[in-house]
């Protein structure tokens, strides 16, 4: 019985280890295309600022 709660445990770990790895690729691409869609934005209200100032 001890064994097998051992097992239990160590899968557990894994599982958990496997989650966070996934949390730190995911993390990164959020903040990339967060980033990317408000610098978009900026660039389109300078574009826009611009044509309605000629």
């Amino acid at each position: 019985m001890t064994r097998e709660l051992g097992n239990k445990v160590a899968r557990q770990s894994i599982d958990t280890l496997t989650a966070q790895q996934n949390d730190n690729d995911i993390l990164p691409a959020l903040l990339r295309a967060s980033l990317l869609h408000s610098t978009c934005t900026v660039v389109h209200a300078d574009v826009l600022r611009t044509i309605s100032a000629t």
